[in-house]
């Protein structure tokens, strides 16, 4: 199912570039073979880069403590025109639990096309069924079956049903489950419609989820379920500054299961500040994650949360709306971010991500750096994905004053692009100069804060400063 939307930039974005000369640089259809000499063209089509709005605003009295628990009604017109207005394409309920709440909230979404997908009883029935032992054809599973239908055909009345939520964190148990339930929607939908699944972090015990390791963990998922997309959350941003170490590793080895699989996969970003957690709040702590995630290959990204989980407990701050339904930073910094990936979305979504690149600028790899793997073996005897890469023939040269990471793509056109990001703790306020000397180039097209500009290359060499977060998607064209 695409989903998309056309946005105009707001004047805000339309930011310096670096002191470079600047040449014309026309939009359009690509036009055969575009990105010679003669001249750059986008991509005129693309799938949707996806932005999931997880946790949308709540029926009332879902609240848990306090002034929470006697809370209004939040599902209003006024708060699904902001989802759409912070550029969110899909959402993913939490409080929404009765049929008559998802048709609500579909309806809300459903002029913006934005995807929705419902949590259905029936389906977790036959999932919980099948993961206590009974077959699929048993009549306790045909009659959720038939229920799932009847629930399905209710939902495909609106134009954004875009599949069931089906699990968070399942452990390899409730594979069979899953894969039960999803292929009944398929029959009964049609293999559009997706099953959504949000897998562990590799911080989870192999014991708890019961898998000899993570690599077991998320591969099985792969083959078991069926299921051509995974989400997963790992939240990096630590209170007081820090980042979780295990980040980038995890981010590795979900791309190295996708690729061999030929998934999509959707990484969770944290947007609300809970247990030990930092409270993003500005462009930074957002643009590093969401960069961080697309420099891996990442499809879609997901929101922890869109609005703020209704508990005063957990240490719970704020998401991009708060408890009592106004709009945060958060948000503020999400819609920018957003406005940004949406600019190279189509040169992005029509690329095959080949790895990534570092640079480290004291010799020494920084934490996350540090963690990624050369290659990850998704199956014993399969063969490798290269992740880590020694180098690669478009790159002649790098340079910088701080580390930084590069996502390696290849475009359906054969045209190398890389995904430039800053990796420094945003809580520091970082900038870095990098310096990229690309073999065989004389321009190249750099999309910056929104804003699309080619420049004249010397010698194939390009500099420039990269801001605290930010993510620059680079073509170098001969």
């Amino acid at each position: 199912m695409k989903l998309t939307r056309n946005k105009l930039l707001t004047l805000a974005l339309a930011l310096f570039f670096a002191a470079v000369p600047l040449l014309g640089c026309g939009d359009g259809g690509l036009g055969g073979g575009g990105g010679g000499k003669g001249g750059f063209q986008e991509y005129a089509e693309a799938e949707a880069f996806r932005f999931y709005a997880y946790m949308t605003p709540p029926p009332a009295n879902v609240g848990s403590d306090g002034d929470l628990v006697s809370n209004p009604d939040y599902m209003t017109p006024q708060q699904y025109a902001w989802i759409d207005e912070c550029g969110f394409n899909y959402a993913v309920p939490i409080y929404e639990k009765s049929m008559d709440d998802h048709l609500k909230t579909m309806d809300g979404l459903e002029p913006y096309g934005i995807g929705y997908f419902p949590i259905d009883g029936s389906a977790i029935h036959v999932l919980g069924n099948v993961n206590g032992g009974m077959s699929v054809d048993a009549p306790a599973i045909l009659e959720g079956r038939a229920k799932m239908e009847i629930n399905i055909a209710e939902y495909k009345k609106r134009t954004n049903f875009a599949g069931l939520y089906l699990s968070d964190e399942p452990s390899t148990a409730d594979f069979p489950g899953i894969k039960a339930a999803a292929d009944f929607l398929h029959e009964i939908a049609g293999p559009e419609y997706e099953a959504w699944v949000n897998v562990h972090p590799n911080s989870v015990p192999p014991a708890y989820v019961q898998a000899t390791d993570y690599m077991d963990y998320i591969s099985r998922y792969a083959r078991e379920t069926g299921i051509s997309r995974v989400s997963f959350d790992s939240y990096a941003l630590f209170e007081n500054g820090g980042l979780r170490s295990a980040h980038f590793a995890n981010l590795a080895q979900i791309a190295a299961v996708a690729k061999a699989n030929d998934m999509r996969f959707d990484s969770f970003i944290l947007t609300m500040g809970h247990h030990t957690y930092r409270t993003p709040d500005n462009y930074d702590d957002i643009a590093w994650q969401i960069y961080a995630s697309m420099a891996f290959g990442a499809s879609g990204i997901q929101t922890f949360t869109y609005w703020t989980t209704m508990t005063h407990g957990e240490n719970v701050t704020y998401g991009l709306v708060d408890h009592y339904g106004n709009r945060t930073q958060v948000w503020y910094s999400m819609q920018e971010v957003i406005k940004e990936v949406k600019a190279f979305e189509k040169m992005y979504m029509n690329s095959e991500w080949k790895g990534v690149l570092r640079y480290s600028a004291d010799g020494d790899y920084n934490d996350l750096l540090d963690t990624i793997a050369d290659e990850i073996e998704p199956y014993a005897g399969e063969g490798a994905i290269p992740v880590a890469l020694d180098g690669y023939p478009r790159i002649a040269n790098m340079k910088a004053n701080r580390d930084f990471m590069m996502g390696v793509f290849e475009d359906k056109d054969g045209r190398d692009a890389f995904l430039l990001c800053n990796i420094s703790d945003p809580d520091d306020d970082l900038d870095n100069t990098v310096t990229l000397k690309f073999n065989n180039a004389t321009k190249a097209v750099i999309y910056k804060k929104g804003r699309k500009v080619m420049v004249n290359l010397k010698n194939g060499t390009f500099t420039t400063k990269i801001g605290s977060g930010e993510g620059y998607y680079i073509i170098p064209l001969e």
